[in-house]
């Protein structure tokens, strides 16, 4: 039984890679908003896609964890994990910690798995917020526009640390 659990994930998620590849079918010598384009687009239409439940099991195996699929999973994920985090590295240049790759990395990543939550939960029991009513597109065209707003950002801050300016911290801002 166990076997079998762990064998339907890796085929799941097999499945979930060959239909929605992480670079998105895009070339590695692409653009860099093309290449994030390409994985959110990607990741987005996978998450959604109910013939791609790997995602499914994977979110319940960290709501209610057997602790079964936690080693194949770690063994798999830099695959989806990896193309950005090297968009986002590059992105930020040489200058960038790990810190900031990694959460520049988590918050793109974080904005694909939104409408894959939000199509989880029974709106009855859960009726806030409202459900997203934007299509597959406009979502994804959102998550591309803010990402590169926000990693220009981080560039920005990036690049004034490394020229010893310091950096202010945006919790002092008055908004």
């Amino acid at each position: 039984k166990e076997h079998l659990y762990i064998e339907t994930w890796k085929s799941a998620f097999q499945h979930a890679i060959e239909a929605y590849p992480p670079d998105g079918g895009v070339a590695g010598e692409a653009d860099i908003p093309t290449r994030l384009r390409g994985w959110a687009i990607s990741m987005l239409r996978r998450v959604t896609d109910p013939d791609c439940f790997d995602f499914e099991m994977t979110h319940a195996e960290m709501t209610h964890p057997t602790g079964l699929l936690a080693d194949v999973i770690r063994e798999n994920l830099d695959k989806i994990f990896k193309p950005l985090e090297n968009i986002v590295r590059e992105y930020l240049g040489p200058d960038a910690d790990e810190n900031d790759i990694q959460l520049c990395t988590m918050s793109i990543h974080a904005q694909c798995m939104n409408p894959a939550i939000f199509s989880l939960r029974d709106d009855q029991l859960f009726p806030l917020p409202a459900p997203l009513t934007a299509g597959l597109d406009r979502i994804a065209e959102h998550v591309i526009r803010f990402s590169l707003g926000g990693l220009e950002q981080a560039k920005l801050a990036v690049l004034k640390a490394a020229s010893g300016d310091g950096q202010e911290s945006l919790l002092n801002i008055r908004i």
